[in-house]
């Protein structure tokens, strides 16, 4: 894609500036699902649609996630979209994301994230399994080939708390709406990213008739972990290394 150096010459994005709101203030209502979501009654059980709102830490508001309570799932047309995978843009990836579709949804990580090794997690389940099924915020992105992919952008912990790094990539993501961009992962040691613009007039990628939903049916196909699907290995055998790994750091 594009090489390090030309993410150098891209000039760094300016931080809009924060609007002014209360940390006290109230949940706003709740406004119409957007365009592109088309969801059915069958997958209300692993999603809810997030719609845009105020400001990025109304987007962290999780409240509003109430899956409805259906057992089965039905595929949208592929429209030739293969496979999309769950990852982060790459430091020198030239992107652009979908400034309304976006999702929360529980995950199963690997210890290394690979191409497809994410599994989608009923929150029933999640709720039984918090050490290891995590809450995130999925934004669709496509590359310059028009390649679909989700980014997947980790939400509240058992303690309550969002991670800096999640609010910094939330943020990069919601400001680089309508454009083509590079978003670089500043380090641990920083903890932060960074958003460059995209030089030239490319337009906009071609985004499947199928929506959202086409998207994330693709992501999951054959990797969902139903409402009753309390023993999987998946889970007891990632929770048994979780476990013996922190006993031998003890």
């Amino acid at each position: 894609m594009k090489t390090t150096k030309k993410v150098a010459e891209m000039p760094e994005a300016a931080p809009p500036a924060a609007p002014a709101q209360s940390p006290t203030s109230q949940k706003p209502p709740s406004s119409p699902q957007p365009s592109g979501t088309d969801h059915s009654d069958e997958d209300e059980e692993f999603f809810t649609p997030v719609p845009p709102k105020s400001s990025v830490d109304d987007d962290f508001d999780f409240d509003e996630f109430r899956p409805k309570d259906t057992d089965s799932f039905e595929s949208a047309d592929p429209e030739g979209v293969s496979e999309v995978l769950i990852r982060h843009p790459k430091r020198t990836e030239t992107v652009y994301f979908h400034q309304t579709w976006k999702e929360t949804a529980y995950l199963l990580l690997p210890e290394e994230l690979g191409e497809h090794e994410v599994y989608l997690v009923h929150p029933t389940i999640a709720a039984r399994y918090p050490d290891i099924c995590r809450k995130y915020l999925l934004h669709p992105f496509a590359d310059t080939e028009n390649n679909f992919f989700f980014c997947q952008v980790a939400q509240e912990d058992q303690s309550g708390r969002i991670h800096k790094a999640s609010i910094s990539l939330e943020s990069r993501i919601r400001q680089s709406f309508g454009r083509w961009c590079q978003i670089a992962y500043g380090g641990k040691k920083i903890g932060t990213y960074k958003l460059y613009w995209a030089k030239g007039d490319r337009k906009a990628p071609k985004w499947p008739e199928g929506g959202l939903k086409l998207l994330r049916d693709q992501a999951f196909r054959d990797r969902r972990i139903g409402r009753y699907d309390f023993d999987n290995p998946l889970l007891t055998n990632k929770r048994g290394r979780d476990a013996d790994q922190s006993y031998a750091q003890g």
